[in-house]
């Protein structure tokens, strides 16, 4: 445990390709492109120096931050230089998609944090799910530090306190009624989730991927896409391949594919598996901020 921690980086990175790709919202970015924000009970600040070889990452206020969280967390133990080497070598779209986005990494981030998130995420834009995360925060979480009004994410316990009518007092709507019940849900189901991504974490199976997916499927509020993009953001499964309208677009643009039934999109993760697995996501990921990146 550390007040900084140096990663001497492999692979190209882009801060703003991280952070503003849509996997996360607590991130943002400070006048001199490093960005800030809160990481499990810590506010840190992430910058590159070196010509970008170093990532640094410093604790403003909170925990002493852990090297070997970090490491987890940016995904540094993966090649992504060998990973887009492989996509552009198959793939003229995903060439081009990656000129665009090339700095992307997956963010392994906290398992109950993601599913609340991306509950809210539904149906909803990047300024409003932000203040709607910093709202819940604030209401149920516990400060990094005492007087600075800067809170962690409410744990499942925190936030089993939250009632219907409180969750819409703070403009969730009608997903306050859904974050209820899975709150609830997952009290009762995370010994079993986090059994699951133990397993996967040491050996991958696709069964047991599977399991997880349909596990997730019962939560209240959680459709495929939503249970695609929690898997992918906060489990080793790094072939889930969400669907939302902008990966439907491209899909049907670039790739010509009929993207409105579930049978469609069926075909559509067939496809997308036998192209960039085992590494899907991380092609949804470039594919997704060629769309919606500067």
């Amino acid at each position: 445990m550390s007040d900084v921690v140096e990663f001497r980086l492999r692979d190209e990175v882009v801060l703003r390709h991280i952070f503003d790709c849509g996997q996360c919202f607590r991130f943002v970015c400070e006048e001199d492109g490093s960005y800030s924000g809160v990481f499990r009970r810590s506010f840190i600040n992430v910058s590159l120096q070196e010509q970008g070889n170093i990532m640094k990452v410093k604790r403003i206020l909170g925990e002493s931050i852990d090297e070997e969280e970090l490491y987890r967390f940016f995904d540094l133990g993966s090649s992504y230089e060998r990973i887009k080497e492989k996509f552009k070598a198959k793939d003229e779209v995903m060439k081009k998609a990656i000129l665009k986005g090339e700095g992307i990494r997956i963010l392994r981030q906290d398992f109950f944090e993601t599913l609340i998130t991306f509950i809210i995420s539904q149906n909803n834009n990047i300024s409003r799910i932000r203040k709607n995360i910093e709202s819940i925060c604030a209401a149920y979480g516990s400060e990094v530090e005492a007087g600075s009004g800067i809170y962690a994410f409410p744990t499942a316990e925190e936030l089993a306190g939250a009632k219907e009518k409180d969750l819409k007092a703070l403009k969730l709507g009608y997903r306050a009624g859904y974050i209820v019940k899975s709150v609830e849900h997952y009290i009762k189901k995370k010994d079993r989730i986090q059994r699951c991504i133990e397993k996967l974490a040491k050996e991958y199976e696709k069964q047991e991927e599977e399991n997880l997916f349909n596990e997730l499927m019962k939560f209240p509020g959680v459709g495929a896409k939503v249970a695609d993009c929690i898997m992918l953001f906060a489990t080793p499964c790094k072939n889930r391949f969400p669907i939302d309208t902008w990966i439907k677009k491209i899909m049907e643009e670039k790739y010509a594919m009929k993207v409105e039934s579930k049978k469609d999109k069926d075909k559509v993760q067939k496809f997308v598996e036998v192209k960039f697995s085992p590494y899907a996501g991380i092609a949804q990921q470039y594919l997704f901020y060629s769309a919606i990146g500067d």
